[in-house]
């Protein structure tokens, strides 16, 4: 088959998708928005990739205004038009479209059904409840009507798509009670990257050029955004201002960077280092210099998003400590897989005793990093999951050659 798989964020876990179905022989072309402040997976294509896989960047005008919210929705609206050329020259049989905001899904859905090709919206977050969220706390009433197009706009273009894709079984829950009319939703964890992210030496080419190879280290690596309180990870460091062997390191860019780096300053705390995004190249040497690795998510969001970097982590070896609700995926993931620890987003006591306690508890640590990244290679090896996506994918083409 001839498939695009439109990954609009350029995150790990789709790019490992697109190269798995080229690798079955199938003919893919992975798409991406190129200039967005996001971590990226290998979004080039190497001389070791399959022969019928290719990547190819769609452009915004301009600079992104990631955080001008009119702005942004104007970009986001133009985005549709190059992302619709680039899918109907390529002519594929099936679309999967991922992490893509709801005007430009919308567009290239359309432009899928009018052209007769299979579209699968591929959920990986819930965008209209985290847009009505987020605008009513900002906007009041008037966020609170936004929110509401929002939410009803990804329900209609879930009921009409050829197949849904959700990465949780929480999502499909929520969509259980929107009525869509349609009982078809396939539930498909992302997969883990743990080829390109192996479990490496912590005195490695990364950590001497950083200072941080004979150190206890902990790390933040993501996104720093609505969803995410990055006091938690101030606080992490003022619990170890005093320790002159432990070292906190957040990797990110934009608003929330800048706010850890006044904080920085503004609390003279010399062990907390703001760097930017890595090369994905180097994340298996950044995550091998760590000793734990952090995500944090707000308690309002734990129904909307999953943080797929903890499948990451699981890959790295290393363990890991999650402010999130208990409702999330990825706290019972650390229960069942035993990776590491979760407590809520707002017990930052005990968000700070974990980190602490785990620096001091280096057996802990390298038990954790070794049932998460067994963990990883048993569920959610993209050799095995892949079933799943060909079988979604052809069940599509197929409605769709029956509808001509």
């Amino acid at each position: 088959m001839r498939i695009v798989v439109h990954d609009y964020a350029g995150h790990v876990g789709q790019i490992e998708v697109s190269r798995e179905l080229a690798r079955r022989g199938h003919e893919v072309l992975h798409l991406y928005a190129a200039g967005l402040e996001t971590p990226r997976g290998d979004l080039t294509r190497n001389a070791s990739d399959p022969a019928g896989f290719d990547v190819q960047p769609i452009h915004f005008g301009g600079v992104f205004q990631k955080h001008n919210y009119f702005k942004r929705q104007l970009q986001e609206l133009g985005y549709g038009a190059p992302l619709v050329r680039a899918v109907l020259a390529f002519a594929p049989d099936a679309v999967l479209s991922a992490n893509t905001p709801l005007f430009p899904q919308a567009r290239l859905q359309w432009a899928c059904r009018r052209a007769g090709l299979g579209f699968i919206f591929w959920m990986t977050d819930m965008y209209g409840l985290a847009v009505h969220e987020v605008l009513s706390r900002k906007l009041g009433l008037a966020g609170d009507m936004i929110g509401r197009f929002y939410k009803w706009l990804e329900r209609a273009l879930l009921r009409s798509a050829d197949g849904v894709i959700v990465i949780a079984d929480r999502f499909n829950d929520i969509l259980s009670g929107w009525r869509l009319g349609r009982d078809d939703i396939v539930v498909i964890p992302v997969c883990a990257p743990f080829k390109a992210i192996g479990v490496g030496d912590k005195d490695n080419a990364w950590s001497r050029a950083q200072g941080v190879s004979q150190t206890l280290n902990v790390l933040y690596s993501g996104t720093l955004g609505h969803k995410h309180n990055p006091d938690l990870l101030v606080a992490v460091a003022e619990a170890l201002r005093s320790r002159s062997d432990a070292r906190v390191l957040v990797i990110s860019e934009g608003p929330g960077a800048d706010y850890v780096r006044a904080r920085q300053v503004e609390k003279a705390l010399p062990n907390l280092s703001v760097l930017p995004f890595q090369p994905f190249d180097q994340l298996s040497n950044v995550f091998a210099s760590m000793d734990v690795l952090l995500a944090v998510l707000e308690e309002d969001a734990g129904n909307f998003s999953i943080p797929s970097k903890v499948l990451s982590h699981l890959c790295a070896g290393r363990a890991q400590v999650l402010a999130v609700s208990n409702e999330n995926a990825v706290a019972q993931l650390m229960s069942a897989s035993g990776a590491g620890l979760a407590v809520p987003p707002q017990d930052e006591a005990g968000f700070v005793d974990k980190v602490v306690g785990l620096l001091d508890d280096p057996a802990a640590r390298q038990r954790m990093g070794a049932d998460g990244r067994a963990y990883a290679e048993r569920t959610y090896d993209v050799r095995r999951l892949g079933d799943d996506y060909v079988a979604l994918i052809e069940k599509v083409v197929d409605q769709r050659l029956a509808m001509r």
